[in-house]
This record gives C-alpha cells, structure tokens and sequence, in this order.
C-alpha cells in the first residue's frame, strides 16, 4: 500500500493530510479498476501514468494498453501543502479460460511437476505439496512432456516413441517412423501433435514435412512450432500453416550486442492472453569473419542469446537484447503474463523480463548446471537443473533459491562421474576459462553433441570457411577437424584460449610444452579438460538413426564408386592417426590453412547418419547431397556413375 502522510500544526489548529493510494493493483485492459483508500486532506489528482488524470482521493480508471505503470496520488492540505506517493498497476488482457500449452521439459498438473530424465529414460513426478520424488519408467531418452485433464504425454527421441501415462499407469504407445526423433509434444483439441525431424505429425499423419521440427505450443485450436536450425535466410516459424521468418539482426556489433542469425530455436511458450508467443535460441553472427566483412571472429561477437517474440497474427514485437549471455534453452511466463523469465543453460543465469517492454528487471545468478526447464506460481519459479540431477525453487519476492529437490530417489547414476564433469564443463559458459563473459562454450555450436547447421569463418583461427561437424561422427581421439590440425579433444584448450575468451584449463607450464596440436600429448595434465574429453567421446553413442532406406542399386553404385576406399571402418572413415588428406576439388582461396601453413587436402568425413548433416564439404558449399553431385566437384573417385547410379548412390548414403 502506497501512504503518505503529513502532520501540520499551526495557531492551535491541527492541519492533516493523508494520502494512501492503496494497491498495488492488477486489471485487464479496458477494464474499469477503483484506486484509492481513504485519503484525508483538501484535494487530491491521479496520474494515472498512460497520460490520463482525474481528480478525487478515491477514482475508476480504465487502461487502454497492458503494462507495467505507475500512478501517482497528490493530495494537498488545507494550507497548500502537498504529498505525492505512487503506485504500481499491472494491465494485461486478460488470460484464456483454457491456459495456452508449450511442448517442455518440465510441465505442471494436478499439483505435481513432471520432469524429464533423458539419460535415464525416465520422468520425475515432484509433489508440490510434499517435494516427494516418483519416477515414471519411460520410452528412450524422453526430451519433452506435456499435460492435460490427466495425461501425461511424453517425447523420447532415441525410441521414435510418444507414450502417455494416465497417473504412474502407461496407457499408450505411439510409435512414428524410425528415424523421426519426436522432440516436442503437445495436446490439442485433436489429440496429439508432435514435432520431429521429418516434420509436424498430428494425430497419426504428417501435416508438414520440414525437416527439423522443435518448438511446439498449442492455443485452443491454433498450433505454433518451430524449426530448431534455421537456414541462412532467417529463422523459421509456424502459426497454424501461415509461415513467418525471423529475419537476421542487421547489427551492429557493439560491446553489448551483435549482429546474428536466430537459431537453434527452443520450447515455444505462448503468453497467457493467447496474443503472443516467444522463442528462446541463440543469435549466431555468420556474416562476420574475415573473408565475408574483414572483420575477425571474436569471442563477443560469434554467439549470444537470442529471444524472439511473434504475436499469432504472424507479427514480430518487442525483443530483447542479451548481454552477457549464452544459449537461451527455456523460458516460462508469469501467470498473469506481465513478467517473463528465461533460463540461459551455459551462464547459469534466469533473467526476469519486463513482459510488455522485454527489458531486464531482475533475475537469479550462480544457479545450477543444465538449466532446461522453468515453471512459474504467482509466487514462486521453479527450475530444473538436468546435469545436477535436481529442481530448485526461487521464491519470486526475494529472488532466492529457497529449496532444492533432488531427482535421484530411488536412482542410481547412469552416466560415469568423468562423463557427468566433463558435460557440465561442455555447457559451462560461465566459467573463465571456458569463455569470456558467458557467450559462448563448446554446446553453442554442438548443442548435445550435435551440428549446428552453420558454416563459419574461421580465417582469424587459422583455418577458413568450415561446416560444423556433429561430434558424435569423430572417430576416437583424432584427427579432429576437417583440416586435421588437432590430434585430440584436449586440443580444443587451444580455441577456448585464442577464439572463446577463455583462460584454458592448463597451467603455462603445461601449454609451454604442449602448445603445438601434434606435439606432447595435454591427455592427463587436466582432470577438467580429461572429463571434457570423456564427455565428447561418449557422444559416439548416440548416433541418429536414418529414417531411410537404401534404394535399388544403391550398395552397387557405392562399390562402383569406391567410396569404401576413403569411408571405410565402423565410422565410415579412413581418418586416422596417420593423417591423409585428400584433394577432392573442393578447396578454393577461402578454405584457409592448416597449422599455418598451406592446406593440401581435406581429412576424409565420417558418413555416418549423413542424412542429418547438412549442409555438406568443408564449406558448407553443397546444401544436400544432390548438389554435391550435380556439381560434380573434383570429379568422382572410382570408377564413372550414370545418372542412374548417382541417384542409387544417394539413396544409400541417406540410409547410413
């Protein structure tokens, strides 16, 4: 309650005035709210602060637009004095009577959260009343829920499985096609929607057949989805079939900002009112480098957080500029809709939006490691932590953890403790010596191992335009990179110091001696950057599988073609410790050096699950394997294919 209050005495008489503006007020917009609480004095004026006024302690007032104001309250004393307190009114329209529904990590129902476990293959069941921990044994590696009248419905994207539970009973098993990698799923009117990597599917069928689906929020009848790796030209969403592009931010980069492509678009949450959705990501800066402006890469300038905000009309409003910031994984509403919280996963970070004007007016720091999941009370938010195995609860007016529940009741760790270290330090954008100021770690471009689609300039690092490689394609320790310049993972010490800002995980000392790539071995010298190293190797065990089959001819057109010859072994790659690189044509004046010095060849590829990886060649240079072929670059290296055999041959090479 806002009061002030003054005490006149004068003459023998006693002058009072009172002003209590009462509130702090909530009203939807257009709606008539009273403000005011007894005051005492000769007059009082209201500002109601969109510009309007009346006069009277006690007035109706109706705003014509949602935000956060505040009014004013003047009142003046018999003798001319005057106080004036403010208060705050919070105006929104007013939330649906059926509450908007996001695909997540974490969802609530009934008075519990469900939790997704990935790397146990199951849901966690948090009571709110208690904070006791079940567990729902699920379909493989479950990345997203989402709940209605009941029903758990629950996304596991190594199985190609959606299943749903009615309490701790599961009551059905969807199985899509092999290769679909449902992410995020979401009940409609209709039933079940699901977003995977062949496309939207909705009750039984495809209805969109982009690949690389993510994102996924329903609002009654209305779906809103998104593709999670954007193509140069913007990023791209979905408002029930009507297309919308999320244009590149044209810059320029500053010390608080930067230019950059959307993508890696997350969970899509829509606000309450229905109105607007946004798009947590990361803003990835392909126009610069050396070669495409002269400008060179820098730590501050590669990646950073990214939020866009769409109304369904299919319009882009108000954004958000991130500073400080990297990958934005999660982010939740407030029930009213007024304030907006984003969970950023490698800096640790929950910042809390002004919900009308997306500025900065809060947050939480130092939080736990894996921040994928985020969901709000009138009074509390409660974040999942996924490496940490927990959820924590912030209580909203202190903006402290005020509790912490683990998840591992009744569970044993699955992953190897070296694993689990080195996947928090892959994530760990708030550590010095991972990166400077939280931009940027080794998931920004290799989110859970993966590619990020993008093709870099890496000509300040001594290479050129390079295609990012999926992680979980390398074949053991090394080579590493398509130039072959790194003998193994600890290598990586090298980027973190001279491209991420980073201070690096070895002492001088042992960078003295070890500062040449195919010099000393780093192995052993860091149990930080050894863990890193099991992380990434571990990464070989989740290799997607091909929805594809190979076609008639295909294993003909392949031996015709003595493509055995280079991709041969396990991973589907002669690249090995005797490092061979090969002339294929495709080096041009931009593909850079190795080592400093000339680059002859390009190290051989793995194929496995190519079907995923595009774009294709070290620079990007073929958007699917057709091009790659009809550009017949360098000629092929067996013997000649007819048209009829390069078709066979692709086919195959999309079933591997």
């Amino acid at each position: 309650m806002a009061l002030g209050l003054i005490w006149l005495a004068c003459a023998g008489s006693v002058d009072l005035l009172q002003v209590d503006a009462g509130g702090p007020y909530v009203g939807f917009v257009g709606q008539e709210i009273e403000l005011g609480s007894g005051s005492v004095g000769a007059g009082f004026t209201w500002r109601f602060g969109d510009g309007e006024s009346a006069e009277g302690d006690v007035v109706s007032h109706a705003y014509q637009q949602p935000g956060n104001y505040f009014a004013s309250l003047t009142g003046v004393s018999e003798d001319g004095r005057e106080e004036t307190v403010q208060v705050p009114v919070t105006i929104v329209y007013e939330p649906l009577d059926e509450a908007p529904r996001s695909s997540a990590a974490m969802v609530e129902g009934d008075g519990s959260l469900f939790v997704v476990m990935p790397d146990f293959d199951a849901v966690a069941v948090v009571d709110l009343g208690t904070s006791g921990v079940t567990h729902l044994e699920t379909c493989g590696m479950p990345r997203s829920v989402s709940y209605l009248d009941g029903r758990l419905a629950v996304a596991c994207i190594e199985d190609d499985v959606i299943e749903v539970f009615e309490g701790a009973e599961r009551v059905d098993r969807i199985e899509l096609p092999v290769g679909a990698r449902p992410f995020g799923v979401v009940w409609t009117g209709e039933g079940l929607a699901v977003t995977t990597w062949l496309g939207l599917w909705i009750d039984g069928e495809f209805v969109n057949e982009t690949r690389d689906l993510r994102g996924l929020a329903s609002v009654g009848d209305t779906l809103v989805w998104s593709r999670h790796r954007s193509p140069d030209s913007g990023g791209e969403v979905w408002v029930d079939q009507e297309f919308v592009t999320l244009e590149s931010d044209a810059g320029p980069d500053t010390d608080t900002d930067a230019r950059g492509l959307p993508s890696y678009l997350q969970r899509i949450v829509v606000r309450p009112d229905g109105r607007t959705a946004v798009l947590p990501g990361l803003k990835a800066n392909i126009e610069r480098g050396t070669v495409r402006d002269g400008l060179d890469l820098t730590f501050e300038t590669t990646t950073r957080a990214e939020l866009r905000q769409i109304g369904l009309d299919g319009s882009q409003v108000a954004e958000p500029e991130f500073d400080n910031r990297d990958l934005a994984l999660a982010a939740a509403w407030s029930p009213l809709g007024d304030r907006l919280y984003v969970a950023h996963v490698g800096a640790r970070i929950i910042d809390v939006l002004d919900g009308f004007t997306m500025q900065r007016i809060g947050g939480v720091q130092q939080l736990g490691n894996g921040l994928d999941g985020l969901w709000a009370s009138d009074t509390d938010l409660w974040a999942h932590q996924r490496f940490d195995r927990e959820v924590v609860r912030i209580d909203l007016e202190t903006m402290r953890v005020v509790e912490t529940v683990g998840l591992l009741v009744g569970l044993d760790e699955v992953l190897d403790p070296q694993v689990l270290a080195g996947q928090k330090i892959f994530y760990g954008a708030f550590d010095r010596r991972m990166s400077g100021d939280s931009y940027i770690s080794c998931a920004s471009c290799h989110l859970d191992g993966d590619h990020d689609g993008r093709t870099w300039d890496f000509t300040s690092r001594g290479e050129g335009l390079r295609n990012t490689k999926a992680l979980w394609a390398m074949a053991g320790q090394g080579p590493l990179h398509w130039s072959a310049n790194f003998d193994e993972v600890q290598d990586f010490n090298r980027d973190i110091r001279e491209s991420m800002g980073g201070t690096g995980f070895l002492s001088d000392e042992d960078i003295a001696e070890t500062e040449e790539p195919f010099g000393p071995s780093k192995a052993g010298r860091s149990e930080d950057l050894d863990a890193l190293t099991a992380y990434v190797e571990s990464l070989a065990d989740h290799v997607p599988t091909s929805p594809f089959s190979t076609t008639d001819g295909g294993i003909a057109a392949w031996q015709a073609g003595g493509c055995g010859d280079c991709h041969s072994g396990e991973r589907l790659t002669d690249s090995s410790e005797d490092v061979v690189l090969y002339d294929v044509g495709t080096l041009t004046d931009d593909s850079g050096s190795r080592l400093g010095e000339e680059l002859v060849g390009i190290d051989t590829p793995s194929l496995l699950s190519v079907f995923y990886t595009a774009p294709y060649l070290h620079d990007g240079s073929a958007e699917s394997l057709q091009e790659r072929f009809d550009a017949d670059v360098g000629g092929q290296h067996g013997a000649p294919l007819s048209a009829e055999e390069t078709d066979a041959l692709i086919g195959h090479l999309l079933s591997l």
